[in-house]
């Protein structure tokens, strides 16, 4: 008879898409050659949100994910509400965490409903799980779900110590699945890094086809109860990455009383690692702690593997986990995708160069959202952060994406060593300009990320590295133990004061303000002529009839970042005795009148070409 082994999806996941980990990993199990175990994924966080609902009369429940579990991120406002459940008590350090919240009164208080609910719901989840007769449970731990995966292991080992406890994700990677294992001893196996590989050879252990310590990356108790880390093994290949197995998310999913709130998504991967980050990895950046090299599914495969998950599930939406896309795939995956016809909404991560007949050939295989990395508008701030890029390109990117419908999101991070002042005063004083394109989700100071090179290399302008405040708050451990099992650190501050940060979300706000106001700044040519047509909220509403030579050819120069050298040189190929005083005169007329964005000596234009209809950003 199979034993039962049960992964548990636990707050914070979204519930509106499945667990990539658990998914690969149940068909991992699929595919051996022994049918050892039965199998089943429990999507807990679908069942929170239920809980909250319940007690609440549905003032907290699914759509409170994106607050408590997103949005409040670096206050760890997700991992306090479950430190009740795991130190088994109503309130866990209340008045201590209240301090995080400053004024903000309202939003703790629905932290702090949700905070003494947790032990309530932890408790009839492990009853429920115990009671399903289950042998062996696995926690997948991203981001804010560590403390609701140990509180329910720690309930599950007290009231059923025969159960089998396992652990990975990338709250797992490096020193972190060691700290992990040492110090919560309720959890009996955790696994660092990806488990492609390590989770077979586990199962091959447990089979007695293996010894303990041949099985890579995986953390265990020696006969002295103490800790071993095996070495890491080889990261696993893209031919050897399984299809997910969703079954269990979207039926728990579309059967939810919390359906209405539910938006499923399929999720797929078409890589692992950053080819980007393999040459220059960004210096605030913590992602791909244990794999960060590039490994890239073939297309022909990946497209086999969408068209299946499409046909499966019945669903269009889709999710590609890739943290930047494979360059590839614009000339060899996207086209298929438009030869299909399969009319997808697809969400891709991608580096904020692309030039418009990328963003073109996104566009027409149903990309609608993209996150482009684009963190500032400051080619000297970009440089800091080793981003490969400029100010004007990434506001060409934002013209581009307006142009082609495609929802941007980007946030604005501050605070680099060796960033000045004048860098955000020009970005502020240009923000007026660009109330026509998408704005950032926000201003903030960016947090050192254990395996960022701002972690690993303290000549960078971060030194005496401590655990947020938070994570003391939230675990009763030593600080010692902190600095290997948490994943954010607080750094005495760097670069720009707090009150240019207050000031830049001010400009953030009122760029939100005027672009869900419906500003436009449109284009059109007209024979030997082009009519910009300006409805900026904030602007004279005003049409430019453009009609020399000179205007014409700067503006369509202006397509793309270029210098001014440059712009002198192709005037004149035009103009031959053109004078390059007249080119900086009509590029300061051009600037006062907000139709071009100026940094570091390059010029690019902010008009947009004629669009049928609008984006809207998410509220």
């Amino acid at each position: 008879m199979a034993e039962k082994l049960i992964f548990v999806v636990m707050p914070w996941h979204s519930v509106h898409y499945p667990s990539l980990a658990a998914g690969i990993l149940t068909n991992l199990l699929n595919d051996r050659p022994r049918p050892d175990y039965e199998t089943e994924t429990v999507y807990a966080n679908i069942s929170w949100a239920e809980f909250l609902a319940a007690k609440t009369d549905g003032r907290l429940g699914a759509q409170s994910f994106n607050l408590l579990g997103e949005d409040l991120f670096f206050k760890g406002t997700g991992e306090w509400i479950f430190s009740s459940a795991l130190y088994q008590c109503k309130e866990w350090r209340v008045e201590e965490y209240r301090s995080f919240f400053g004024d903000d009164l309202h939003n703790f208080d629905i932290a702090l409903t949700a905070h003494r609910l947790a032990y309530a719901f932890v408790d009839q989840l492990a009853d429920e799980i115990i009671a399903s007769g289950a042998t062996m449970i696995g926690f997948t731990s991203v981001f804010q779900q560590n403390t609701a995966c140990l509180a329910l292991a720690r309930l599950l080992k007290e009231r059923a110590p025969e159960i089998v406890t396992l652990m990975g994700g990338a709250n797992c990677d490096g020193v972190q699945g060691e700290a992990v294992h040492r110090n919560f001893h309720f959890l009996d196996y955790v696994f660092s890094g990806e488990s492609d590989y390590a989770f077979p050879a586990f199962l091959d252990m447990l089979a007695g086809l293996k010894t303990v310590d041949q099985v890579p990356g995986l953390c265990w108790r020696d006969d002295d109860g103490k800790t071993v880390a095996n070495p890491h093994g080889k990261l696993p290949q893209a031919s050897d990455f399984r299809i997910p197995h969703h079954d269990d998310y979207f039926e728990r999913a579309l059967n939810s009383s919390q359906g209405h709130y539910i938006e499923p998504n399929i999720v797929a991967e078409s890589a692992r690692g950053c080819w980007w980050g393999q040459k220059h990895h960004c210096t605030f950046c913590g992602l791909n702690g244990m794999g960060m090299a590039f490994r890239s599914k073939d297309p022909d495969a990946f497209i086999a593997e969408l068209e299946y998950l499409l046909r499966r599930h019945q669903t269009l939406d889709v999710i590609v986990t890739d943290n930047i896309i494979d360059m590839k795939y614009i000339t060899t995956v996207l086209p298929t995708i438009r030869r299909h016809g399969w009319d997808l909404r697809l969400h891709y991560e991608i580096k904020a160069n692309l030039h418009r007949e990328q963003l073109k050939a996104l566009q027409d295989a149903g990309v609608w959202h993209i996150q482009p990395g684009i963190e500032s508008l400051s080619t000297h701030i970009l440089g800091l952060m080793d981003k490969g890029t400029t100010g004007a390109r990434n506001v060409q990117l934002l013209r581009d994406c307006e142009e082609l419908n495609l929802t941007t999101t980007w946030n604005l991070l501050c605070g680099f060593p060796g960033e000045t002042e004048e860098n955000y005063r020009n970005m502020e004083a240009q923000m007026p300009a660009l109330v026509h394109l998408q704005p950032p989700s926000g201003a903030a100071r960016l947090a050192v990320e254990r395996f960022s090179p701002y972690f690993n290399n303290p000549s960078l302008g971060f030194s005496d590295l401590r655990p947020a405040a938070c994570y003391r708050v939230i675990y009763d451990l030593p600080e010692t133990e902190l600095m290997d099992l948490v994943y954010v650190f607080e750094v005495q501050k760097a670069g720009i004061d707090d009150t240019v940060i207050c000031e830049m979300q001010a400009a953030i706000d009122r760029w939100r303000d005027a672009y869900d106001g419906g500003s436009t700044l449109k284009r059109w040519h007209e024979g030997d002529q082009i009519l910009i047509e300006d409805r900026r909220i904030g602007w004279p509403h005003r049409d430019h009839l453009i009609e020399d030579p000179l205007s014409i050819c700067l503006l369509e120069l202006l397509d793309r970042p270029v210098q001014l050298s440059a712009l002198v040189a192709e005037a004149r190929k035009l103009i031959p005795d053109i004078e390059e005083a007249a080119v900086h005169e009509q590029l300061a007329a051009f600037r006062s009148d907000g139709l071009l964005y100026e940094d570091d000596g390059l010029y690019v234009g902010l008009v947009t070409a004629h669009i049928p209809f609008r984006l809207r950003l998410a509220a």
